[in-house]
């Protein structure tokens, strides 16, 4: 009896994942649509924590391999490359000399930071598939993929989780959203107040439908050969993996 009020209570919580398709997953969006979509979404990493989760997570594993002053990183899947400008940033407060390069299959969305015409040429874009990362095994120190994993079937996310540990030397971070229907509602009720972007408004409720659970993606990455991979809620709507690749094997938590 208690067992099945348990899974009563699990499948109220955690509704079924959704194979419905993002809008932003198409290569024919507009212009201005897809632009402003990519704003929404740097602002909506910066207020709701994505940013601090990742540097965080990036920051201890660089801690735990002795703050080395060469560090390299790898973000897969970048978007609007605001999580590199953020470990650009906290790169340069540390004094850490390397390479940070933000990989992005999307044409347009390259394009859009191309159209930016910034002069900075510390961050080196790549247009790459995160599924077939063309890059050498043990090319990074850390290998980075924010909100990306959503977007993928379970074979793909195995198959991400395996390529992104191939190329790392000292770990793995991955952070995204977490399914669940509490967060879904939320998405539907606070998008409309802070966007009229239809992509947003569109795609970040069903991106909520297409996340995993913590279970989903600890099953993928022992699948994928990152026994070692420490997953985790964090600030109660995210998920956030970290595995660390060197020594010890260890989990690394994110402190939030």
């Amino acid at each position: 009896m208690q067992g099945r009020r348990r899974f009563a209570l699990k499948t109220l919580w955690l509704p079924p994942r959704s194979e419905q398709q993002e809008w932003l997953d198409a290569e024919d969006i507009p212009a201005p649509d897809l632009h402003e979509n990519l704003q929404d979404l740097c602002w909506l990493n910066r207020y709701l924590g994505s940013h601090r989760v990742v540097w965080t997570a990036v920051q201890r594993l660089w801690c735990a391999a002795g703050a080395p002053q060469q560090w390299s990183i790898l973000d897969v899947g970048t978007g609007a490359a605001d999580i590199p400008d953020v470990l650009r940033r906290w790169g340069q407060q540390h004094a850490i000399r390397g390479l940070l390069v933000a990989l992005d299959n999307h044409r347009g969305v390259l394009a859009y930071r191309q159209g930016l015409g910034e002069t900075d040429t510390s961050v080196a874009f790549v247009q790459g598939d995160g599924l077939r990362l063309p890059f050498r095994p043990r090319t990074f120190d850390v290998v980075v993929c924010s909100t990306m994993l959503h977007h993928l079937e379970w074979h793909e996310g195995i198959t991400l989780l395996r390529e992104m540990a191939t190329l790392a030397r000292h770990g793995v971070v991955v952070n995204d959203l977490l399914r669940g229907r509490l967060h879904y509602y939320a998405a539907r009720l606070l998008l409309p107040l802070v966007t009229r972007n239809r992509l947003t408004r569109h795609d970040g409720p069903l991106s909520v439908l297409r996340a995993y659970s913590v279970d989903e993606v600890r099953s993928m990455a022992r699948l994928a050969g990152l026994e070692q991979a420490h997953v985790q809620t964090t600030l109660g709507y995210r998920l956030l993996l970290v595995a660390r690749l060197s020594g010890a094997q260890q989990e690394v938590p994110d402190g939030t």
